[in-house]
């Protein structure tokens, strides 16, 4: 049935009020290396490479394979931790080193401050341990040390050890020392099995992962191949709560890397942030055209006040579902 201009338009203000976290406005900022510069700093042993000999081009390498090394990149663009959703995604690599067994892992840190030269403890220290600031990071961590959590297999071997029944293991860490104290949770303790993420990277694929921050509930994700049916395919890693963050909403991201007695190459490529802020809702004066069929896929315009040209407005339900987009004289297409 046909609805009347007033109809259609109490329609369309109950959809966009009814879910004020659907329409947002997104801060992103994406970088791959390829200019060989970085928008931040680079520390310790860390570097802008070229690899065009191996088909993979410029990336941040933060350790190149040799004994006690310690690397960090710092992007300076900050983003807002208390927005509605903030996703980082990445690809990266470990690979052996010059040792027998590769050590030590990978941070991604979300460091609540704009420190460039912040920078924690090598080897176990994973770039983190005695960091000089609030933060909380994801970890990639190939060689175990003296962890007491739950899911975590006994200290000493690595994880590429043969014979080893460990495997590679991702962990969440929050103002912490990573050899010294529990992560709030490892992909072990949160029921997943993590890859051998040397073997991969010793291959030159990338492994892609997704980490997303939503309420205070931290995400990570792994792309990886199904072994079943071959398809890739996304898997969590972790799931947790996050240690209540302070009023501070600023953040910046960055990576670590370390090695200790044993070494690897760890590399970084492919990176973007978003941060999603909820935008306030519209107040719709009218639509045209004046009737608008309940059946779907009529084309509307929307007139009203508070409709944002930085922002993107998402309807969900029925019968309207998609985005639409305010242009800069308020007009909505």
């Amino acid at each position: 049935l046909p609805m009347t201009t007033r109809q259609a338009t109490f329609a369309l203000a109950a959809l966009l009020s009814a879910a004020p976290g659907l329409y947002a406005k997104e801060a992103a900022a994406v970088e791959n290396f390829e200019d060989n510069d970085l928008a931040g700093r680079l520390l310790g042993s860390a570097q802008l490479e070229s690899h065009a000999a191996d088909g993979r081009s410029f990336l941040l390498s933060l350790t190149q394979a040799a004994s006690s090394q310690l690397g960090a990149a710092w992007f300076e663009q900050p983003f807002d931790l208390h927005a509605s959703k903030v996703e980082v995604e990445f690809d990266f690599w470990i690979r052996s080193g010059s040792s027998v067994h590769p050590a030590e892992g990978l941070s991604v840190i979300f460091q609540l401050g704009d420190n460039l030269d912040a920078l924690g403890d090598a080897g176990a220290g994973l770039g983190t341990c005695n960091f000089p600031g609030p933060y909380f990071s994801v970890a990639f961590d190939i060689w175990h040390n003296s962890e007491a959590s739950a899911g975590v297999e006994p200290p000493g071997t690595p994880c590429s050890a043969a014979g080893s029944p460990r495997t590679c293991h991702v962990e969440v860490n929050q103002d912490s020392c990573p050899w010294q104290d529990p992560p709030l949770q490892t992909s072990a303790g949160f029921g997943a099995v993590a890859p051998d993420f040397v073997a991969i990277g010793n291959t030159l694929e990338p492994l892609h992962c997704r980490i997303a921050l939503e309420d205070g509930f931290l995400s990570v994700f792994l792309r990886l191949i199904n072994p079943v049916s071959g398809a890739e395919e996304e898997r969590q890693m972790i799931g947790v709560a996050l240690r209540p963050l302070p009023d501070q909403a600023e953040a910046i991201l960055g990576f670590a890397a370390s090695t200790g007695g044993a070494n690897a190459f760890h590399e970084v490529d492919n990176v973007s942030i978003r941060a999603a802020t909820a935008a306030p809702p519209p107040v719709i004066e009218s639509v045209s055209p004046t009737l608008v069929s309940t059946a779907g896929n009529t084309a509307v315009t929307l007139h009203g006040l508070g409709f944002l040209p930085e922002y993107t407005y998402r309807l969900g339900g029925q019968p309207l579902v998609g985005a639409i987009t305010v242009g800069a004289g308020g007009t909505v297409v």
